[in-house]
């Protein structure tokens, strides 16, 4: 089993702000947004007021809440946006037999090809976040968090005229724009976790201080990883970026494929289970 942690959500350069940590733990990655004119606007984009967060609040109230100004990259607050992965299940209205899925192309895909990323392989998506308080202020540091998973139960090519299953249709990675692209792939989840019969095969965790990468005290980017990644392959990364006392995660690439070993799978297990 190969471990992939994926990096997802608003950044430094798109979006400009860290995902919300709600006050009841609900970690809540906010979708990049698309910029009019980039070669990757997808005009059949959600917009942020047509994903919903709690109830009727969208995620277009939320950016209001947070007092977000500008997002970097648009002058727009409600824009086109990337919901992916697609793992908030009460996101939009989804088809009775709707589960979690993940789409890739170009670099990000050849580079999951490289790395052999096949069934029963699992992502962990992590991204800049910061807890807020009851008035939606930000509070505190600024971390890297693993907010959601996928156990891939299969891979599928979309291009122009691939027929995909009626539940997959809305995917972010399924409309004409992101079909134009030759590796465009979809990671679709199992029903059920191979380890773990109770929970689903994707899903968005609960925060707690397991889930936190970044070491605390520290740039978000300089990561607490237990010492039994030592030694372990991490691609886009080599032996130098551990340093003294914590590993550099590096700024290239939105994938980083580890080629884990039962102590990796049993932490795995670990954040998950206590993640749920």
């Amino acid at each position: 089993m190969k471990i992939i942690l994926s990096r997802k959500g608003f950044d430094s350069g798109t979006g400009g702000y860290p995902s919300p940590i709600l006050p009841d733990g609900r970690l809540i990655s906010l979708p990049i947004p698309f910029v009019k004119g980039s070669r990757k606007y997808d005009s059949d984009a959600p917009e942020y007021s047509d994903l919903v967060f709690n109830g009727n609040l969208t995620y277009l109230d939320l950016i209001k809440k947070l007092r977000l100004t500008r997002l970097k990259g648009t002058n727009e607050l409600n824009c086109k946006c990337h919901p992916d992965p697609d793992i908030y299940k009460n996101m939009r209205k989804r088809p009775m037999n709707w589960r979690g899925a993940f789409g890739q192309i170009e670099i990000a895909q050849k580079h999951l090809e490289n790395q052999q990323i096949s069934k029963d392989d699992i992502f962990l998506f992590f991204g800049w976040f910061r807890k807020i308080d009851e008035n939606f202020k930000y509070i505190g540091e600024h971390l890297h968090v693993i907010f959601g998973y996928l156990q891939i139960e299969e891979k599928i090519p979309v291009q122009k005229d691939t027929k995909v299953p009626h539940w997959l249709e809305s995917h972010p990675h399924c409309t004409t724009t992101r079909r134009s692209y030759d590796n465009n792939t979809v990671y679709i989840s199992k029903d059920r976790l191979t380890f773990n019969n109770s929970l689903l095969g994707y899903g968005v965790l609960n925060y707690n201080e397991n889930l936190i990468l970044t070491k605390r005290g520290h740039h978000r980017s300089q990561w607490n990883l237990p010492p039994f990644f030592k030694g372990v392959n991490i691609s886009y990364h080599t032996e130098k970026s551990w340093k003294d006392g914590y590993f550099q995660s590096t700024g290239r690439g939105q994938e980083f494929v580890i080629h884990s070993n039962k102590k990796i799978e049993n932490w795995v297990k670990e954040i998950l289970n206590e993640g749920l």
